[in-house]
């Protein structure tokens, strides 16, 4: 399960799957390598070395042990939604987060 939202050039992904666990890539498509130029230009040179896939990518974390980006805790995880501004279709996605949370106990 994932939502995808639009902040101007920002596209945020947020979501929840097997193995990954709870995951964010926010990707500036400002960054993003143009196709079909060759040789590349100095700034896509630039580009490549924030996110090496050439996408523009600049942040992914997850929770799970597998995929793309880097691994932080749940608690973390809830910080790095809160300030993307994730809310509204993603509700219930905070949801279960929330519940993930409680299920940890105190002191996590």
């Amino acid at each position: 399960m994932h939502h995808e939202f639009e902040q101007g050039p920002i596209k945020i992904t947020v979501g929840h799957e097997h193995g990954i666990g709870y995951f964010i890539s926010v990707q500036d498509t400002r960054l993003a390598v143009k196709a079909g130029d060759s040789p590349y230009s100095s700034l896509d040179e630039a580009c490549c070395k924030v996110d090496s896939s050439g996408a523009g990518i600049y942040l992914a974390a997850r929770t799970g042990n597998e995929g793309r980006g880097t691994q932080v805790s749940i608690d973390e995880m809830k910080r790095l939604w809160e300030l993307y501004g994730v809310k509204g279709e993603t509700i219930p996605l905070m949801e279960l987060l929330e519940l993930r949370l409680s299920d940890m106990g105190p002191g996590y």
